[in-house]
């Protein structure tokens, strides 16, 4: 501080594109490397420690990277489970919606005990060398394999980087150097007994570390003189040796004053004005330049306002006349950028459950928003998330590095987590930006935006010109008409959910369907690859978990006690398990039931639904009474044994004898759009006397397709009181909340009995608002 402030007259910078031609090349080539937008991706998962048997379950977001508003061009999200050597455990294609989509995966026998990795990313994100894609590591134990009660054993192994601000140290000035210390997991270290020595062991300066190992010192090194850092971890004694300071060069320093930034460029040389510089500053798609010239001195400052910085990010660096990039520096800056919270919670007992409102302080309701509640007791050990969502998108992505607990320096912001921030991207290094790239490698657009899957259909026999191209859960039926001399088409926008077929029938010319001879190949047909080094917050290997617990029972066990159980308790668990794969109302009928109804028409008419069959035509039409969604109309969504029906004339007088159960999904959840007006689900026995229609079509499998949104259940304790529980267990997890017309969060859960809760929130609005809390919550 004192140095910078007893340089002459300070000027705030005006940042130009002035007329050198070196200028102007820069501008251009940074802008064709930024013309391609960018998606980022950022994904809330509810635990990071999962008890084997358990399920990994999470809420998405994909977001455009230079608004920070909800992605629109991407439906396809590739998320990925790598062990600890990298390899593709499990893969899931998850469908995205105006830039949310959740999922979850069952952590069942394909994971032995130890450390994961999940990996989310778009197509479209191959396209780029920054870290785009999501990563977060997480841990899976088996109590079963503990024997007894082991204590955490953390790493003893510690690894130090000096690391000079701007990248190069010299001789005869003040530096700054900042400091990382870490373990062999990735875990800062904190420490207070710092300090640098000579080649003589005299003490030149002290340093201290943070609690993510993060801090810095200053420091004028000497020509060919070799410094060390010494320090002391536990009582062992550790040593660092410094790099070699440069005879000839320039450094830099950034230090943030209230409203301002002060930079300050120097050299141990004076340095003539001819000898220009320009300094850059982008933020990933925009960018700005300025002429940094000494004009006879050894030292230059330059004052940057914040407001006249990007929100967020800002990437600084200074380039020769030669265009050769020689410091660069990261800089934070919070103007600009909202981050809000909760200013009322409230916790009722209803019945049998907990009723959560979360009020938020100014939303604005009609825009775009999404939120992802975790619900877990107050004394969890399992959610070590290490980004929030403001953090990986706003900071993860332009840092090569990896940042610990990056969630940190976006809650509750002070003056104290500014500061610590400036001294993590102090040790950052250059960007995820590369220069090189930038002049050399301009990315193009090779992976493109996907939107659902493409089918590209060939005709064998071109008697047929049109065919009707069948609906699936999330996709509506198409008629296509061949161009002229053409024998093939295409249809785009298709969204199977887990084992459904596309149907394709020709249409003859009097409009009857009939089966045409057809070879269809799909686009995405497999899960891509992208190019992907885990950097990752690692847990430590060999930590444990308490004695084994009884009182958790693993979903797999569930499943095998059932096929040994009565066949009356069978029935009972096939119609439990029916309940719990399925939203909505499941009704399994016997031989009494459906003496009660001869038709479909006339059960489903007892169900909120009008059903009015017209006989003279053989037509049946279905109304939802009270459909949630006016866009999606008042005909629900029908399935009869997993295919949608476009046509419902095919229940038309449907017997009853021959149904085996009914879903009926009154607000369509899970539907997408088009579910607004319901979703009805008929499955028949195939050991019944089956007479009904069957339409001629050709079926083909979809080599990849969408994981279905699935409810979440809890994992089954006998007792939510002990020890084990209150460490590991799940009481609820939300995905895709959103706020109400009054800008209230509302939830609710099963009463287990535990009167202290954590619930752990992330989410946006469109009108940028970033939202990550952790709240502590009294059940009384």
């Amino acid at each position: 501080m004192k140095t910078f402030m007893t340089a002459s007259i300070l000027l705030f910078t005006v940042f130009f594109a002035f007329a050198q031609k070196e200028s102007k090349q820069l501008i251009d080539s940074y802008e064709q490397y930024a013309k391609l937008p960018r998606e980022v991706a950022y994904v809330h998962t509810n635990k990071t420690k999962y008890i084997k048997g358990e399920n990994l379950a999470f809420n998405a977001y994909i977001l455009d990277k230079s608004n920070h508003k909800f992605s629109i061009e991407t439906t396809n999200l590739y998320c990925q489970i790598l062990d600890e050597n990298s390899k593709v455990v499990e893969s899931k294609l998850i469908m995205i919606n105006a830039g949310v989509g959740n999922g979850q995966f069952t952590l069942d026998t394909l994971y032995t005990p130890g450390n994961y990795t999940l990996v989310a990313y778009t197509n479209w994100m191959r396209n780029f060398n920054e870290q785009n894609f999501y990563e977060q590591n997480f841990k899976v134990i088996d109590p079963a394999s503990n024997l007894g009660s082991v204590k955490y054993l953390e790493s003893t192994k510690s690894s130090m980087q000096l690391l000079p601000e701007g990248g190069h140290l010299l001789t005869g000035v003040f530096n700054n150097v900042g400091v990382t210390l870490k373990d062999s997991l990735g875990r800062g270290i904190a420490i207070t007994n710092g300090k640098i020595v000579d080649e003589k062991n005299q003490t030149i300066t002290s340093f201290a570390t943070n609690q993510f190992g993060i801090g810095k010192f200053s420091i004028n090194p000497k020509s060919n003189t070799k410094y060390m850092a010494l320090y002391t971890i536990d009582g062992k004694h550790f040593e660092q040796p410094m790099e070699s300071a440069e005879n000839n060069g320039i450094i830099m320093q950034l230090q943030r004053i209230k409203d301002q930034v002060i930079i300050k460029y120097s050299s141990n040389k004076v340095i003539e004005p001819e000898n220009t510089f320009s300094l850059v500053i982008h933020n990933g798609s925009e960018v700005k330049i300025t002429e940094v010239t000494f004009e006879n001195e050894k030292e230059v400052l330059k004052v940057i306002r914040n407001k006249d910085l990007f929100s967020g990010i800002n990437i600084l660096t200074l380039f020769n006349k030669d265009n050769q990039p020689l410091l660069e520096r990261l800089f934070f800056n919070y103007d600009g950028l909202e981050f809000s919270g909760f200013q009322n919670t409230s916790v009722r007992k209803i019945d049998d459950s907990i009723r959560i409102q979360l009020k938020l302080k100014n939303p604005n309701p009609e825009l775009l928003n999404n939120f992802s509640v975790s619900v877990l007791p107050s004394t969890t050990k399992s959610y070590e998330q290490q980004h929030s969502l403001a953090s990986q998108i706003l900071l993860q992505p332009y840092l090569r590095g990896i940042i610990e607990n990056g969630k940190y320096y976006f809650q509750d912001i002070n003056p104290r987590k500014k500061y610590d921030l400036d001294n993590l991207l102090l040790t950052q290094g250059w960007s995820s930006y590369d220069w090189k790239d930038i002049f050399q490698n301009v990315p193009e657009s090779r992976y493109g935006f996907e939107k659902g899957i493409e089918a590209q259909v060939t005709v064998n026999n071109n008697a047929v010109e049109q065919y009707l191209v069948y609906p699936l859960a999330a996709s509506s039926s198409e008629i296509i008409s061949l161009e002229p001399n053409s024998n093939k088409f295409t249809k785009e926008n298709l969204f199977p959910v887990n084992d459904e077929k596309l149907f394709i029938a020709g249409i003859g010319k009097n409009g009857d369907t009939k089966k045409a001879k057809l070879y269809a190949n799909f686009y995405p047909f497999k899960i891509p690859d992208i190019q992907i080094e885990p950097r990752k917050i690692q847990f430590p290997k060999n930590n444990t978990v308490m004695r084994m617990d009884t009182s958790f029972v693993p979903f797999q066990k569930t499943e095998l006690l059932e096929e040994i159980l009565l066949e009356d308790k069978k029935k009972q668990d096939r119609k439990e398990k029916l309940r719990n794969e399925n939203f909505g109302t499941v009704l399994v009928f016997d031989e009494e039931m459906r003496k009660r109804y001869i038709y479909f028409s006339q059960y489903i008419s007892q169900q909120g639904f009008s059903a009015n069959e017209d006989f003279s035509q053989g037509t049946l039409r279905l109304a939802n009474r009270n459909p949630v969604s006016i866009q999606a109309g008042s005909t629900p969504m029908v399935y009869l044994n997993n295919m949608l029906l476009s046509d419902l004339d095919l229940l038309f007088q449907f017997p009853m004898k021959n149904i085996d159960y009914i879903v009926i999904n009154k607000n369509g959840l899970g539907g997408g759009m088009r579910g607004g007006a319901g979703i009805i689900k008929i499955y028949t026995d195939p050991l019944l006397d089956i007479k009904m229609k069957e339409a001629s079509y050709s079926d083909f499998d979809f080599p990849l397709s969408f994981s279905v949104t699935k409810r979440f259940y809890n994992p089954t304790y006998t007792s939510y009181q002990t020890d084990f529980f209150k460490e590991y267990g799940t009481i609820d997890w939300h995905p895709n909340l959103n706020l109400d017309a009054t800008g209230e969060l509302e939830f609710k859960f099963y009463d287990n009995g535990i009167s202290n809760i954590k619930i752990f929130v992330e989410g946006l609005t469109n009108d940028g608002k970033f939202v990550s809390e952790a709240l502590e919550m009294k059940v009384n």
